[in-house]
């Protein structure tokens, strides 16, 4: 049996811990109910479970938003579109990345800059596509080889992140609904006073802030290091075969 990783750690279990946490803190602001912190095995493993639980919807959730433009301009940059800016990478590995291009896909996906200005909106689309879906090759390479746990390490990061960023406009969206309702004179609400709510909402967005500026980055930073290290794979393999 697999033992717990640090990506089922980052990607699951403490943004459900956050996230629960969090949600906690909004019920003590409105309910006024009193939430302790598990102290027995028991109460902790429960804990868990509803942080994991938890944990999956935002993982789901947070995949099931790439469908739309405003989340990828934000948070899901293309794999490929991050390559091409990246004019380094570009020059030290596009030979060999267009070498297996062509044997993956027919086709040099890894155009000059200037070539592919001249290309049609159709062509760019498919090249686009095409890259995304060499990296899920490159990706899946390197997972079957075992050679690719320092790039998901910065992956494990990047959900992380990416995880906190929607849990903290699902808290902030909660904190809106919530104050609208404890207006109501039928629901028994308690209305917070504007200094605890106006320092937790101060406290979310600064997080959601923070999580997007290191989001984009760890998902730079995890393209990079998969290219880096297919490329090394790949040359290691061609000087075992060459032996």
């Amino acid at each position: 049996m697999e033992k717990f990783s640090l990506y089922d750690l980052l990607g699951l279990l403490l943004p459900g811990v956050l996230f629960l946490h969090f949600l906690g803190i909004l019920n003590n602001l409105f309910v006024k109910a009193n939430i302790a912190f598990p102290d027995t095995g028991l109460d902790l493993g429960i804990y868990i479970c509803f942080s994991l639980i938890l944990g999956a919807v935002l993982y789901s959730a947070s995949f099931y938003l790439t469908q739309f433009s405003f989340y990828r301009k934000m948070l899901y940059k293309p794999t490929g579109t991050i390559y091409m800016d990246n004019h380094k990478l570009r020059n030290q590995l596009g030979k060999k990345m267009n070498e297996i291009s062509l044997a993956w896909f027919r086709k040099n996906l890894f155009l000059p800059q200037g070539d592919e200005s001249e290309s049609d909106k159709e062509e760019l689309d498919l090249l686009c596509k095409l890259r995304e879906d060499f990296y899920d090759r490159v990706y899946y390479t390197l997972e079957l080889s075992k050679n690719n746990e320092h790039p998901k390490t910065f992956q494990s990061f990047y959900f992380f992140f990416r995880q906190l960023v929607l849990a903290c406009f699902i808290l902030l969206l909660l904190s809106v609904v919530l104050y609208g309702l404890s207006c109501l004179n039928g629901l028994s609400l308690s209305k917070p006073d504007w200094g605890s709510l106006t320092a937790f909402a101060s406290l979310i967005i600064l997080i959601l802030i923070t999580s997007i500026i290191l989001a984009r980055w760890y998902r730079k930073r995890m393209v990079e290091k998969m290219y880096w290290f297919f490329y090394i794979y790949i040359n290691q393999l061609n000087n075992k075969i060459n032996e």
